[in-house]
């Protein structure tokens, strides 16, 4: 049996619910370069794999909201 490995895409609500930040925190987050987003023709979807790295950094201290 073939394992999926394509990652998985989160709307920015389901970020929004995941993290507690806004969707416009988001936002600005993702323009600054903090957090790493795909295009999916006009909507942006963050990857599982990326909200993990972001939340890792922000246990760690690396990265400040």
């Amino acid at each position: 049996m073939e394992q999926d490995t394509r990652p998985t895409l989160l709307k920015l609500t389901v970020v929004t619910e995941r993290t507690a930040l806004s969707r416009s925190t988001l936002y600005r987050l993702i323009h600054a370069g903090h957090l790493n987003a795909v295009r999916v023709g006009k909507a942006l979807r963050v990857s599982e794999s990326e909200l993990r790295r972001f939340v890792d950094a922000l246990e760690s201290g690396e990265l400040q909201v």
